[in-house]
């Protein structure tokens, strides 16, 4: 029995020595991996200097758009470069890449923010001002000679306002508006008077503007061209002299002579005529 157990102890002792002998073969570099040359998604498992497998690559540091992943065993580059790793593409910039800013496409367009009727939409994600202005609208119902459009959008008064109508103006005035009452404009011409201002030599006119002194229109001296007493233009009657008044005294009794003369002869020979019928 005794003997038996010493056997049992030597086989262990050299089963230990196998293990501890096969560790430090190990520990000493004996097991090592190197790139194969075959498969390129493999190493080559060597001990002792002596190849006795293959195993898969394992990554220790992924692979990115740039650099292949590296082995954690061989150290090698294997595989394929990863693609790009990209941020979204935003309003001031096109989707770029993490790794290496690759870029691509442009910037999306600015979105949120409302437009007013003088002011740019403001963007919600970058704060730039952006698209169009919309402009002021409707409210013409509210214009006037003395408001503007107020706007329907706003409330805002704009454009300007419409001119004024109507009135007649004059040397004195403007002409006033009918609308708002106010005047307006440039003064207007003189209103020459139809009844003349008339002196012994000369005769004028006046303007006939209320307020409008001092102004003399078509004057001159009268004419009488005809020889019938009166000017030719105002109709002013002359004062005749001593021999122009017997002249026209005479003159009138002979007409009226004359006319006194017919008349009765007219008389007499009417009624021989009615006589004679009967």
């Amino acid at each position: 029995m005794k003997r038996l157990n010493k056997i049992l102890v030597a086989i262990f002792a050299l089963i230990l020595l196998s293990v501890l002998f096969s560790l430090c073969a190990y520990a000493s570099g004996g097991e090592r991996y190197e790139a194969s040359i075959t498969n390129p998604n493999k190493h080559d498992v060597i001990i002792n200097g002596q190849k006795v497998g293959e195993a898969f690559h394992r990554a220790e540091i992924e692979a990115t758009c740039q650099k292949k992943a590296v082995c954690h065993d061989c150290k090698a580059e294997f595989g394929e470069l990863a693609p790009h790793d990209f941020l979204a593409a935003t309003c001031t910039n096109p989707k770029t890449c993490t790794v290496c800013d690759y870029q691509e496409g442009g910037p999306i367009e600015h979105s949120g923010g409302q437009a007013g009727c003088l002011e740019l939409a403001v963007c919600s994600d970058c704060g730039a001002e952006y698209g169009e202005i919309l402009g002021h609208t409707g409210g013409e119902d509210k214009l006037s000679c003395t408001s503007k459009a107020i706007c329907e959008r706003c409330g805002e008064a704009y454009g300007a306002t419409r001119p004024h109508i109507g009135g007649t103006p004059n040397c004195q005035i403007p002409a006033i508006c009918t609308v708002c009452g106010s005047a307006y404009g440039e003064l207007g011409e003189h209103i020459i008077s139809e009844s003349w201002v008339i002196e012994k030599e000369f005769h004028y006119q006046t303007c006939a503007v209320k307020g409008c002194e001092g102004e003399v229109f078509n004057d001159g001296d009268h004419t009488d061209e005809n020889k019938d007493g009166k000017c030719d233009i105002c109709l002013y009657r002359y004062q005749l002299s001593k021999g122009q008044k017997i002249l026209f005294v005479s003159g009138l009794a002979i007409g009226t002579a004359f006319l006194i003369v017919f008349s009765v002869f007219g008389i007499i020979k009417a009624s021989k005529r009615r006589k004679e019928m009967e």
